[in-house]
């Protein structure tokens, strides 16, 4: 039988190993981030079928927890939109009650700005933009009462 300090102890190394790997391959992305970076190709490989069917099913996933397919039907399109595509291409449509759809490009673009929209949504998860959230909250609140972002 093990004693408590024995378990505490292993507890504690398999807690470290496991703080170890997690730095050693943050490191690695990083450094790999900042070597395509300097030689000016993109992060995101768009020739990866792989990659594109995960950023594509993860988007995917995650608009369904909101939005119902079927509800699609209803949407209109977007009034006085300023940029983007014309009324007459592949408008912006609203639908109620305050969602907007954007439509993306099926090439490359399309593919990235969804990659981009899925790692703001990461992103906003985290931990440490939680004190952003909170400033942003703040600042809204100050902004209406007529403070000094009004």
């Amino acid at each position: 039988q093990m004693s408590i300090a024995s378990t505490a102890s292993v507890l504690f190394i398999v807690y470290r190993v496991i703080i170890w790997r997690a730095r050693r391959r943050a490191k690695k992305t990083v450094d790999r981030v900042a070597e395509l970076l300097q030689n000016g190709k993109p992060l995101i490989d768009i020739h990866d079928e792989h990659l594109r069917a995960r950023i594509v099913k993860r988007a995917i996933r995650r608009a369904s927890n909101w939005i119902s397919f079927s509800s699609t039907k209803a949407a209109q399109p977007m009034l006085g939109q300023v940029g983007g595509a014309s009324i007459h291409k592949r408008p912006v449509l609203t639908l109620s009650p305050d969602y907007v759809l954007k439509p993306v490009l099926t090439d490359h673009r399309g593919l990235r700005e969804i990659a981009f929209y899925e790692a703001l949504e990461a992103v906003a998860k985290a931990p440490s933009s939680q004190a952003y959230s909170s400033f942003l909250k703040c600042a809204e609140t100050t902004s209406k009462s007529g403070g000094f972002l009004s």
